[in-house]
């Protein structure tokens, strides 16, 4: 079994914002991670992990999509969500990249995510 990180932080919306090249043959199996979450005007920040280069968010029927995960906050104040994603055992190939995306809604001042996924 293998872990590996993704991190990203800003304040805008973006694609590909963080990239994982995935180091073993293996099966995804779980993601686990933290997004934190400051701002005014009802700030909300959603990440996305997918094999696919670029986000999509406001699609129907696509493929790719690993977990998504999201905070919202009605405060200025830090703001904490943690989750756990078990996955279907999704293979992956050494040197396979997997993208983290990132959508922005509301005055956003602080928004990241920490990111573990285990291979085994």
């Amino acid at each position: 079994m293998i872990a590996c990180k993704m991190y990203a932080s800003g304040t805008s919306s973006a694609d590909a914002v963080a990239t994982l090249n995935v180091p073993v043959n293996g099966k995804l199996v779980l993601v686990n991670g933290c997004v934190r979450i400051a701002g005014s005007t009802t700030p909300g920040c959603l990440f996305q992990l997918s094999q696919q280069s670029t986000s999509q968010f406001a699609s129907n029927d696509v493929r790719g999509i690993i977990a998504e995960i999201g905070n919202t906050s009605d405060t200025t104040n830090l703001n904490d969500v943690n989750a756990v994603t078990p996955t279907p055992g999704i293979p992956v190939e050494a040197g396979q990249k997997l993208y983290l995306h990132r959508l922005i809604t509301g005055t956003v001042t602080t928004c990241l995510a920490n990111l573990n996924l285990w291979i085994v």
